[in-house]
């Protein structure tokens, strides 16, 4: 899923989750009315949680498998 649609990196309470701009740097705007309440607690359901509940998962057996664990997210290179 795109981050333009909820963003994977930010923490679930993270003012920005549901980002109106495409950059920081060009503000250009991505929706023309941000998403309700009820469509970003669907996001969230639908696609934030198991998202970072799936990477919880693959680090716990990571870590049970080779005792530790690096996670690089180089997501923005």
């Amino acid at each position: 899923f795109p981050r333009s649609y909820i963003d994977p990196n930010r923490p679930h309470n993270a003012p920005d989750l549901l980002r109106s701009h495409v950059t920081p740097r060009y503000q250009v705007p991505i929706y023309k009315q941000q998403p309700d309440l009820r469509e970003a607690f669907n996001r969230y359901a639908a696609y934030h949680k198991p998202y970072h509940g799936a990477i919880c998962d693959l680090r716990r057996k990571v870590r049970n498998t080779h005792g530790r664990v690096v996670h690089l997210n180089c997501h923005s290179l």
